[in-house]
């Protein structure tokens, strides 16, 4: 089975978490999602999840919560609890908050990125952890 992470960055901000996808500790995409509602460290199945709003995505199998999508999408306001992919982090609208820029606008960015990986799999493993100290080879846990 597949296995990808999502290594978030620390310290944490009170309104939203930043974080890097990896593949076999590559990073590949970024993500963003909202911090009250971040979905806790830990290992999670994901599956193939598709709706008329959000065609084509993945769920991620969250205990007691329901409906926890990785899919794309810019603001915070794009997200009530689920993770947003793309691929810089941008303050895109000038709000002082740093959204997540590049995340379905052209091929190879973020969310496509994610797609193009797990093309194919109707489930894959999700490892959410924390990151510490950030390398020029990438994050690395301390």
């Amino acid at each position: 089975m597949l296995v990808l992470k999502i290594r978030r960055f620390v310290p944490e901000n009170p309104i939203v978490t930043y974080g890097v996808y990896l593949k076999d500790n590559n990073p590949f995409a970024l993500t963003l999602e909202p911090s009250k509602k971040r979905i806790p460290v830990g290992e999670y199945s994901c599956v193939r999840y598709s709706s008329k709003k959000y065609p084509d995505v993945w769920k991620i199998i969250v205990p007691n919560r329901t409906l926890i999508l990785q899919h794309w999408g810019n603001f915070l306001k794009d997200t009530e609890g689920c993770i947003l992919i793309g691929e810089k982090f941008i303050d895109l609208n000038l709000d002082g908050i740093t959204d997540i820029g590049q995340s379905r606008s052209e091929p190879n960015n973020g969310f496509s990125e994610l797609m193009a990986i797990t093309k194919g799999l109707t489930e894959y493993k999700l490892i959410i952890e924390q990151a510490f100290i950030w390398l020029n080879s990438g994050l690395k846990q301390n």
